[in-house]
């Protein structure tokens, strides 16, 4: 996917998000949680700015700080080089 096409997604994704909670739509992580933080993973890897996406950027660090999501991380993985 190119940047273009993750910038719209992330747009049209936080449009739908409110400030409340501590993920997307709850104070506990959803697999919509899982899959944004996969997808910012990728964004981060491929150098696209992210400065209009606060709030998933907020989600992200509050996910990441959760083992089970830091655990995955790709290069936490034992045949990651």
């Amino acid at each position: 996917m190119d940047a273009p096409l993750m910038t719209d997604g992330f747009h049209a994704y936080q449009a739908l998000l409110a400030d409340g909670p501590a993920y997307s739509f709850s104070d506990t992580p959803l697999f919509c949680d899982i899959c944004l933080v996969a997808q910012l993973y990728n964004a981060h890897r491929r150098g696209v700015d992210m400065t209009p996406f606060a709030r998933l950027l907020q989600i992200e660090e509050q996910a990441l700080n959760l083992p089970a999501f830091d655990t995955a991380r790709p290069e936490n993985q034992p045949d990651a080089t």
